[in-house]
């Protein structure tokens, strides 16, 4: 089954980002992650996109605060994927740091 298969059969929302050579900045992913996350509630981001804007976007870990703030009030459970078709891209997400918190049994099959 592709990946795109399963996405149509879940019954939660779901977000993709397609990351390659081009996408090694942190503002861009940022960016695209947050574009992905409004595919799912518009109002997620409006913020954080803000911040991100030249001539002097704000501290990464600044936005995140306000990105994650927008994730836990607009959103419930949700699925976004990251498409990653690039060594560099690799690099970049490894010096992130995830933590996930289940709020609920993952559905069966999930994993």
């Amino acid at each position: 089954m592709l990946l795109s298969e399963w996405v149509s059969q879940l019954e939660i929302p779901a977000g993709w980002v397609s990351l390659d050579e081009s996408d090694g900045d942190v503002t861009r992913f940022l960016l695209y992650v947050i574009a992905a996350l409004q595919t799912i509630n518009p109002n997620i981001g409006q913020t954080a996109t803000d911040m991100l804007q030249p001539p002097r976007p704000a501290p990464v870990p600044t936005v995140l605060t306000i990105l994650i703030n927008d994730i836990v009030r607009f959103l419930e459970d949700f699925v976004l994927i990251l498409e990653v078709n690039s060594s560099s891209i690799i690099a970049l997400i490894a010096y992130l740091h995830l933590k996930l918190v289940v709020k609920s049994m993952p559905l069966v099959g999930f994993m």
